[in-house]
């Protein structure tokens, strides 16, 4: 779901601003405030809160119905409809699996989507130029290599081979960086999904 956010808002070819700041993951790692400490040395019992089970099902679900309708007024706007291509590398059932999943989510909330699949002695240069001339397609919205690589392909380059505004994955260095400087970006999806369930708690941490 987090995947699909990340697309449809990459569709329209403009970065939205970071969901996850550099200084609110620094907050999250940071030890907590004095007030939180009793007169004693020690740290306020665990047993002095509640735990909160949160449903990651539930929030995926509500997730899908957000992107689907913002899908649907994008392209009621004349816009066209947003497109994801995949390309699978060789036949690492783990990865088949998560483009499975992928493809599946994309069609739920009415992304159209592809994937290429790649025997696993593809060329390093196969696989560049693929990625460059998917790039310069203007019927591909986003576009991701799914990882892992085979090992003799450096899986650095073939990231950093997708412009950062199709970079579905938020791997490009220039996405990276951008995230690093608190600047607007493409967050991998797990690491967007994680903020975005904590944002919907309705928790402060």
């Amino acid at each position: 779901a987090a995947a699909a956010t990340a697309f449809s808002s990459s569709s329209s070819s403009v970065l939205r601003p970071g969901l996850a700041p550099l200084r609110r993951w620094r907050a999250l790692c940071l030890p907590p405030p004095r007030a939180a400490y009793g007169t004693s040395s020690s740290p306020r019992s665990a047993a002095s809160d509640e735990a909160t089970i949160i449903s990651g099902t539930k929030l995926a679900k509500e997730v899908l119905k957000e992107v689907q309708r913002d899908v649907e007024s994008w392209i009621s706007f004349g816009n066209k409809r947003p497109h994801l291509t995949v390309i699978l590398v060789g036949d690492n059932p783990a990865s088949h699996i998560y483009v499975r999943n992928k493809i599946k989510a994309a069609a739920a909330v009415g992304i159209s989507s592809e994937i290429i699949l790649r025997p696993k002695d593809v060329s390093q240069e196969e696989l560049l130029d693929m990625t460059v001339k998917l790039n310069k397609d203007s019927t591909v919205s986003g576009l991701l290599v799914q990882l892992p690589l085979p090992d003799h392909i450096d899986e650095r380059t073939v990231c950093n081979a997708i412009t950062p505004e199709k970079d579905v994955d938020g791997f490009h260095i220039m996405n990276i960086g951008r995230l690093c400087l608190d600047q607007p970006s493409i967050i991998p999806a797990t690491a967007a999904a994680v903020w975005e369930i904590i944002k919907r708690t309705g928790k402060k941490l």
